[in-house]
């Protein structure tokens, strides 16, 4: 079957869907995915197909840009200093009205794309959903790359993106009073306007995104699941991680390896593009970790302003993820949902430093667990990253947990499961259709 993918271009998004598109392109399904110039031959790369729609510049719109949601972002970390996630869900009202307008500049190419190419299944992963996809008639499917937290924004578990306990509610309505007044109000609104925009029903939900009615996929490992406390829906699917595999080629720097002392571990360092231009908080984590005795791959993401990393690191703008952390002892990153499933996957211990989203929601999750440490990145000692370092580098406790976790996830079918549950739902789909054109007859 013929199968387009549409995922939010950003590095989170992207790695998941084309973690399932690989899935399914092993069974033998066409793939297709369509996206702007922006991210050109980040899927042809894998052996996928790409449709590029074209940004369209008119006076109407606004002087953004395709892509400009994350240079918005990237112009607004000032508003991530702040230490209590309560007061960032304001920023993300410009975030959906960048979004909604890029959405105006390539809906009509998307209608041409599915007349065109007339796909049986259709997989989405983001927060404005097209609605020339929700309206046209096919199955489409949700690819949910964040938390579970804010698929639904349950009243039984923390608010969306607080980063709150599960087992302490006295702030729970505080944080969800906020998020309703902000974060949903714009996504609500921004994804209703769009639906009356081309003539079609509003939507009504109390998540981040608009669910499928077909299906709707997420990846969080069975143990971190919030399953036990409130279950999801049945047209939901869990895998334990999306987890695509990479095709580069990567390899250790020998003459790196060879500056670090006897017995040193490796440790893996990757802060999400947002973080990486943020270069006060990286050179502060490096320049502490550089007084210690262990080695340091760091992706750099947009961190450049011709500071030399230390002697006992080494990195690169880009890093094949898949491929770095199964050599690496330890991971320190954002909290990112890839990261953190991919780090599980593979077993390895985790700082999580969050500062945005989500983050917050998954560093609170595998502390309160015991898989990993949270530390606030811009309000933190020195001795207090070097302990963590210390502490989950040689917890055997915390790392047989981990190892026994890996081991699970890597032997585990749910990727079959998926596979076999979406070609259902396109074979059931075609049934119906021919019964009913049967009986049109």
């Amino acid at each position: 079957m013929k199968i387009l993918f549409h995922p939010l271009e950003s590095w989170g998004h992207m790695n998941a869907s084309i973690g399932v598109a690989q899935i399914m392109f092993k069974r033998g399904h066409q793939i297709i995915f369509a996206i702007t110039e922006n991210v050109r031959g980040q899927f042809e790369k894998h052996g996928f197909e790409e449709i590029i729609l074209h940004t369209i510049s008119t006076p109407s719109l606004s002087n953004y840009q395709q892509n400009d949601c994350v240079d918005f972002l990237l112009n607004s970390t000032d508003l991530f200093r702040e230490k209590d996630p309560f007061k960032k869900y304001s920023m993300f009202q410009k975030v959906f009205e960048i979004r909604a307008q890029e959405i105006l500049q390539t809906e009509q190419q998307l209608k041409k794309i599915l007349n065109d190419e007339q796909p049986d299944l259709i997989l989405v992963d983001q927060i404005l959903i097209s609605p020339m996809i929700i309206q046209s008639g096919i199955p489409w499917i949700l690819i949910f790359s964040c938390n579970p937290l804010s698929f639904r924004n349950d009243n039984r578990l923390p608010p969306p993106f607080s980063g709150l306990p599960t087992n302490d509610q006295s702030l729970w309505q505080k944080y969800r009073n906020e998020f309703q007044r902000t974060y949903h109000h714009y996504v609500l609104s921004n994804q209703n306007f769009l639906m009356k925009y081309f003539g079609f029903e509003t939507l009504e939900y109390n998540g981040i995104t608009p669910p499928s009615p077909y299906l709707n996929i997420y990846g969080y490992p069975e143990e971190l699941d919030y399953n036990k406390i409130a279950p999801m829906p049945d047209n939901c699917f869990r895998i334990d991680t999306f987890c695509r595999m990479e095709n580069e080629n990567f390899e250790i720097d020998q003459e790196f390896l060879k500056r670090l002392q006897p017995n040193s571990k490796l440790i893996y360092i990757s802060l999400g593009t947002l973080a990486s231009i943020r270069f006060d908080m990286i050179k502060k984590i490096l320049m502490i970790l550089s007084k210690t005795k262990h080695g340091y791959i760091v992706s750099k993401g947009r961190f450049d302003d011709g500071f030399k990393l230390p002697l006992n690191m080494f990195g690169d703008e880009h890093l094949p993820q898949t491929k770095v952390l199964p050599l690496v002892d330890l991971v320190i990153t954002h909290g990112g949902n890839n990261t953190v499933t991919e780090s599980l996957f593979f077993g390895k211990p985790m700082i999580l430093m969050p500062f945005f989203a989500d983050q917050y929601d998954n560093a609170q999750r595998l502390h309160e667990l015991g898989y990993g440490s949270r530390l606030d990145p811009f309000n933190y000692q020195q001795n207090e990253l070097i302990e963590q370092v210390e502490r989950l580098l040689f917890d055997q406790q915390i790392n047989q947990r981990l190892k026994n976790l890996s081991k699970r996830m890597q032997t585990s079918n749910l990727r079959e499961k998926l596979s076999k549950n979406l070609e259902k739902i396109v074979n059931e789909f075609k049934s119906s259709n021919d019964k009913a054109n049967r009986n049109n007859l």
